[in-house]
């Protein structure tokens, strides 16, 4: 590897290593756990919605099916919003990381 390309190796203690793992692992089990919950809640109350709208008393696999035809719209939304989010970042990271460095050489 050439000077110019010589990576400048950050060590992290093990209390910094262990709040990101701890910090990454949390956001993965929410996700993980908690999407398919709101997921689940969205299509119960479209499949509600689709009941009331068609003036039945009782809920019936048709009305589950459309309610979870409904609540899959939002996985591509969400996607799409944490494209935009991670895009956004990533305009600013560089910036970000000299300026981390800047407070911890002071």
């Amino acid at each position: 590897m050439t000077e110019q390309h010589a990576e400048k190796r950050t060590e992290k203690t093990a209390t910094e290593a262990r709040a990101g793992v701890t910090g990454h692992n949390v956001r993965y089990v929410l996700g993980a756990s908690l999407g398919p919950v709101g997921t689940g809640m969205l299509s119960d109350h479209f499949a509600h919605q689709a009941m009331r709208d068609a003036g039945a008393g009782t809920i019936t696999e048709a009305f589950k099916a459309i309610g979870l035809h409904h609540a899959m719209y939002v996985i591509p939304a969400l996607a799409v919003a944490a494209s935009l989010v991670l895009f956004a970042a990533s305009r600013t990271v560089t910036g970000d990381i000299r300026k981390q460095e800047r407070n911890h050489q002071a």
